[in-house]
Parts: C-alpha cells; structure tokens; sequence
C-alpha cells in the first residue's frame, strides 16, 4: 500500500512529483491519483495525527478494493493457519490454509529426503571402510566354512586359476583375491 499519508506530506513541502514518487517509492500514476483525489476532496496536509494510513486510504478512495481485491498485504504461514474463518472472503481464507498445508508438506518431505540422503552417505562411508578392510587383508583361504561363507558373500566367482572375484551381499562391495 502507498504511503499516502508521506505523499500529502511531501506534497505541502512543495517537493515535485518525481521526488515524492522516490521518496515513496510508488509510481507517478499514483503520486498524481493521491493528489488528485485530496484535492477533489479537499484534504491537505497537516491531518489529524490519529489518521492511519488505511484510514486515508479509504476516504481517498472508498471502496477501491472491495470488490475485486488487487492487493494483498503479505501474510506469514503461521497468520494463514490462524485466520479466522468469518472473513469476508472465504474462498481466500480456503486458500491460503491449502497453501500453508502444502507447504508443511513440502518441508516434511524435504527432511525426509534429507535424512535419507545422510543414511546413504553413511552407507556408502561404512561400505568404503569395509573395502579398504578387505583389500588389505591378506587372507590365504586355506579352510572354506560354508556357513560363514553364506552370512557375507553372495557369489564368488572364479576369473582365472589364481583369482577368484567375492561379491558380498552388501551392495555394490566385489573384492578380488588371490589364491595364491
């Protein structure tokens, strides 16, 4: 919402639009609307001190946006959730309730893909640790346990007449080794 009440203040300093429209920071169109409109109702600065903002704004403009609302002052998540429902525009306050639950949704599944994403990269560390433990273990397989065998390794496959390849059931973990 403009500022009116800076641009009728600015206005009886004699300051010219193009100021009054940086200073604001509106565009000319509204500077010249607001001044018009006090001008056509005759209203100068210095104004009451108890007149707000949305006070001037109404007697500039009565009923500027009732009817089909072009502005909306910013509302957080957290004001969404409280509206209360005997507001004028229902659909609106539908709405934004929608939005905020979708929005809780959307932050939920973030942290759950978060947390997943932290359970993998510590997968993926201990499946390293495991690799380096196994490469560097010089293990000769003089004595094969069958029980044992089947609680770590999925298949072992033999790749020529020294080398046997050991895929382990923890994914993505084959070791080769020697037999010799």
């Amino acid at each position: 919402m403009p500022n009116y009440l800076e641009i009728l203040r600015l206005d009886s300093l004699n300051h010219s639009q193009r100021t009054i429209e940086s200073t604001v920071h509106c565009s000319r169109h509204t500077v010249r609307s607001v001044l018009q409109a006090a001008k056509e109702k005759q209203i100068a600065w210095p104004l009451d001190d108890d007149i707000t903002n949305a006070e001037l704004e109404e007697i500039l403009f009565p009923g500027k946006y009732k009817s089909g609302c072009r502005y909306v002052e910013p509302v957080l998540m957290e004001q969404a959730l409280a509206l209360p429902d005997n507001m004028e525009n229902k659909e609106l306050n539908a709405r934004l309730r929608e939005i905020a639950e979708e929005r809780e949704s959307i932050l939920h599944q973030l942290g759950t893909l978060r947390q997943a994403d932290e359970r993998q990269a510590g997968q993926a560390a201990r499946m390293n640790s495991l690799r380096e433990f196994v490469e560097r273990r010089e293990t000769k397989f003089a004595v094969y346990d069958d029980a044992i065998t089947r609680k770590f390794v999925e298949q072992i496959t033999v790749l020529d007449a020294e080398t046997i390849r050991i895929k382990f059931l923890y994914p993505g973990l084959e070791v080769d080794k020697s037999l010799n």
